[in-house]
């Protein structure tokens, strides 16, 4: 399990809200995590990623970079459900490292991926919600 410590309000490519509680999982789950730092900054933001230094993707590329070599994995799991943006990132991440990308909820309907998550007993608490074209009277 691997995350990145996102300080930074509004990344385009992490979720920093709540960011602080991910270590828990740590503990909870029995599992090592690995944590690293972002620079939160998005140099790059076309909807396809090419390497560009200083990018906060590449901070993402160095954790799983230093995952791999700790632990060999071979693949990388993501939530990504409608982010083309942040699906793209991951992929080039994966494809520079010999990474498999594996996003099953990938253009899910989100209806029913939320009733299948309630179902599953999920607790489901929203914390942030962020798109272009949504302004505060949404």
């Amino acid at each position: 399990s691997s995350g990145i410590n996102a300080e930074y309000g509004d990344s385009y490519m992490y979720q920093s809200v709540g960011h602080n509680v991910v270590k828990s999982l740590e503990t909870s789950l029995g599992i090592k995590l690995y944590r690293g730092t972002t620079s939160g900054v998005a140099v790059a933001q076309d909807l396809a990623y090419t390497d560009t230094p200083d990018d906060e993707v590449e901070d993402l590329y160095h954790l799983l970079s230093r995952v791999k070599s700790e632990t060999g994995c071979t693949a990388v799991c993501s939530g990504a459900i409608f982010s083309t943006y942040q699906k793209n990132r991951v992929e080039r991440v994966c494809e520079r490292l010999g990474l498999v990308s594996i996003a099953p909820l990938w253009q899910r309907d989100q209806d029913p991926l939320l009733a299948e998550m309630i179902e599953s007993g999920f607790t489901i608490r929203i914390i942030k919600v962020a798109s272009i074209g949504l302004g505060r009277e949404h």
